[in-house]
C-alpha cells in the first residue's frame, strides 16, 4: 500500500498548480484479504487479496463545481485530473457549492480504536489458521480483514489522514434452511467476539423439517443483523428521499406516522459502539447527527457535497439499544416469527417496506423452533416502529466493506394491529 507521506507530497504539488478558485484531493486505499469456509463441511481456503485505490478531485471554479475520479498520484495525471474536473464545472450551474477553510480539530479518537497492527500484518495463511481452529464437522467460519488509508487535502490549507483497519466474521452451524448464521464486524480483533459468534449461530440452528407459516398478525423478531440492514435503508431513505425535506419542514412527521419514542437513531463515526472514523470524507471532524430521536425525525442539517459524488451518505449508523434480553424478546413473540436476516430491503415507497426474509424460524417456547422458507416481507413503517416495539439490549456491529463503516443495532419485536 502506498505511504501517506508520498501520496501528500503528490497532492501538495498538484494544488500548488491548480488554478480552480478551490481544489479538494482525497485518496483511498484498501486492501483486504479472507480466509474460511462459507459452507460447512468444506475445508477452509483463502482468496486473492483485493485492493482498492481511488483519487478524487473536486474543484469550484466561479461558483460551478466540477469532478473527476481516478487511481493517479502522478502529479501530470492529478493536474490533468484538475483541468478534467474545471472542464465539468464550466457547463455545471452555479450553485452555492461549498468552499470549507481549515476546520477547529475535533476530539480525537483512541488509535487503538481505529487501528489494530495485528490485522494489518495478518498474512493469509495466519487467518486461515485462525479460522481453521475456530471451525469443527458442524461449523463454518469465514473471516475477512481489511485495512484502509485515507488523505484528504484542499486548497484551504485542510490535511487530514487516517489508518484504519476492520473485520468481519460469518459463522455458519448446520445445514440447509436449519443452518444458524451469525454475523459481526469491528475495527479490532476483540470488537469480533469470535467465540460468543460462533455460539450465536449454534443458538440459532434449528432442525431441517420445514414448520407451518405463523397466522396473519402473528409477532415478529427482527436480528440485530436484519435490523441493521432495516435501518441502513430507512436512514438512507432520510439523506435522500422526500423524508429528508419532510424532517426539514415538520420534525413531528414520525410522531404522525406513530414510531415508537424508544427509537433513537444516530449517524455517529464517534461511537466507539460502531464503526468509528476520525473524520468524513471532506477531511472535517467527525459530526454526530441525529436522525430519529425519541421517535422522531430530526432536523437535518445542510449537507455539502462530498469529493465521492454521493453527497454525505449515512455511514455510521447506531441504534439505541432497549432493556429486553433475547429470551424475553422471544418470549414475548410466542408463536410468532424470527428473521435472521433481510435483502434487499427498500423503503422508498413511502410509509412501506420491504425486503427478503432469509433465516425464518417458529417461535415456540420462547425459543426458535422450526425453521421457515425464505419469503417476501413487506410491512408498514408505523406498524414496524409502532409504539409498541421492544428493542434488545444486546447489539452487533455490520459493515458492508469493513473499512469505511457500517451499522450498530438490536433485536427489534414488533406485533402487527
Amino acid at each position: 500500500m502506498h505511504p501517506l507521506d508520498r501520496v501528500l507530497e503528490s497532492f501538495e504539488r498538484a494544488l500548488e498548480t491548480s488554478p480552480a478558485d478551490f481544489t479538494e484531493l482525497v485518496w483511498f486505499e484498501s486492501r483486504r484479504r479472507r480466509a474460511g469456509s462459507s459452507h460447512v463441511g468444506t475445508d477452509p481456503e483463502t482468496r486473492p487479496t483485493r485492493r482498492e485505490r481511488c483519487t478524487l478531485i473536486r474543484v469550484v471554479e466561479g461558483g460551478r463545481c466540477g469532478r473527476f475520479r481516478s487511481d493517479c498520484l502522478d502529479v501530470h495525471q492529478l493536474t490533468e485530473g484538475i483541468r478534467q474536473a474545471m472542464a465539468q464545472a464550466r457547463v455545471a450551474p452555479v450553485e452555492a457549492a461549498e468552499t470549507p477553510g481549515t476546520p477547529e480539530p475535533g476530539p480525537d479518537l483512541p488509535r487503538e480504536a481505529l487501528f489494530d497492527t495485528r490485522l494489518a500484518r495478518l498474512r493469509p495463511r495466519d487467518g486461515l489458521e485462525r479460522v481453521t481452529d475456530l471451525a469443527d464437522p458442524d461449523t463454518a467460519v469465514a473471516f475477512e480483514w481489511s485495512e484502509g488509508r485515507l488523505l484528504v487535502v484542499n486548497s484551504s490549507g485542510l490535511s487530514s489522514r487516517a489508518r484504519v483497519t476492520g473485520a468481519r466474521l460469518t459463522a455458519r452451524n448446520g445445514r440447509g434452511l436449519g443452518q444458524g448464521v451469525g454475523l459481526a464486524a469491528g475495527r479490532t480483533l476483540e470488537d469480533l467476539d469470535a467465540l460468543g459468534l460462533i455460539e450465536l449461530a449454534r443458538q440459532r440452528r434449528v432442525g431441517e423439517a420445514l414448520g407451518e407459516e405463523a397466522p396473519a398478525g402473528a409477532p415478529v423478531v427482527l436480528s440485530p443483523e436484519a435490523v441493521a440492514a432495516l435501518f441502513t435503508e430507512i436512514a438512507a431513505c432520510i439523506f435522500q428521499s422526500g423524508l429528508r425535506q419532510a424532517a426539514r419542514d415538520s420534525g413531528d412527521l414520525a410522531q404522525a406516522l406513530g414510531f415508537s419514542p424508544l427509537l433513537h437513531l444516530a449517524d455517529d463515526p464517534r461511537d466507539l459502539a460502531g464503526m468509528p472514523f476520525p473524520f468524513d470524507l471532506r477531511g472535517r471532524p467527525p459530526q454526530r447527527v441525529s436522525l430519529i430521536d425519541a421517535g422522531r425525525l430530526s432536523h437535518l442539517p445542510a449537507v455539502g457535497e462530498a469529493a465521492a459524488d454521493d453527497e454525505r451518505l449515512p455511514g455510521h449508523l447506531v441504534l439505541g439499544a432497549g432493556t429486553a434480553s433475547e429470551e424475553e424478546l422471544l418470549a414475548a413473540a410466542e408463536g410468532g416469527v424470527w428473521i435472521g436476516s433481510l435483502d434487499r430491503v427498500d423503503a422508498r415507497q413511502a410509509g412501506v417496506v420491504r425486503g427478503r426474509a432469509r433465516q425464518r424460524r417458529r417461535i415456540a417456547g420462547g425459543r426458535l423452533a422450526a425453521a421457515l422458507p425464505d419469503a417476501t416481507w413487506e410491512e408498514g413503517l408505523e406498524d414496524v416502529l409502532a409504539p409498541g416495539l421492544e428493542l434488545g439490549r444486546r447489539v452487533l456491529r455490520q459493515s458492508r466493506d469493513g473499512v469505511l463503516g457500517g451499522a450498530t443495532a438490536p433485536s427489534l419485536a414488533y406485533r402487527l394491529p
